[in-house]
């Protein structure tokens, strides 16, 4: 999951859950301060709890992860439709507010630039491709290098230079890791000068 990095078309950073584990953590998320009266996040309500699915303020990445699931708001347990916003409206009138989240295990967490047109290139089980830091500057277009990183603790692994007929990757070309162990990212483009 991206984090919103300090340039609009720059992240930051990458969080890894692991969504098929199904035992999550009750984490108590305690808010003292409003964004112009709001939370700086988005919810989906569903019948006895309230799940995060965006994040639109910055600093509200400090205290809250996407996938939240709100259950009680000062202790008082959401339990039907309308509980949420029942029991937020009146909490919100004397800060701080006590949120009682339901949350995945964070299993890695990875602080790095890349560009946006260039996400994560590829995952697995303990590697992470991301762009080099000036991927995309000027257009679409990765340039430069990429960069292999252990999500689990954060190490630059190894730098790779592109060095192939194109010299870039455009954002929507193909690309991933060819099956089996050998790690081996691939990309398809035509050899055709501007034909993809």
């Amino acid at each position: 999951r991206p984090i919103p990095g300090r340039f609009p078309d720059m992240n930051a950073g990458l969080t890894i859950h692991n969504d098929s584990d199904p035992v999550q953590e009750q984490v108590d998320v305690v808010v003292g301060q409003l964004y112009e009266g709001k939370l700086g996040i988005g919810f989906q309500h569903q019948s006895d709890t309230a799940v995060v699915i965006d994040i639109v303020v910055d600093d509200a990445h400090r205290l809250w992860k996407l996938g939240d699931e709100v259950k009680a708001i000062n202790g008082n347990a959401i339990r039907k439709d309308g509980d949420f916003m029942r029991l937020y409206g009146s909490a919100k009138e004397s800060l701080p507010v006590t949120f009682t989240v339901m949350r995945s295990k964070e299993v890695g967490r990875l602080l790095a630039e890349w560009h946006c047109n260039h996400p994560e290139l590829a995952l697995d089980s303990e590697l992470v491709l991301l762009s080099g830091e000036n991927a995309g500057v000027g257009g679409r277009r990765l340039t430069g290098d990429m960069r292999l990183f252990d999500w689990k603790n954060g190490h630059l692994v190894k730098t790779i230079p592109l060095e192939f007929t194109q010299g870039y990757i455009e954002s929507d070309w193909p690309r991933g890791f060819l099956s089996g162990g050998s790690q081996t990212f691939f990309t398809a483009c035509s050899s055709e000068a501007g034909c993809n």
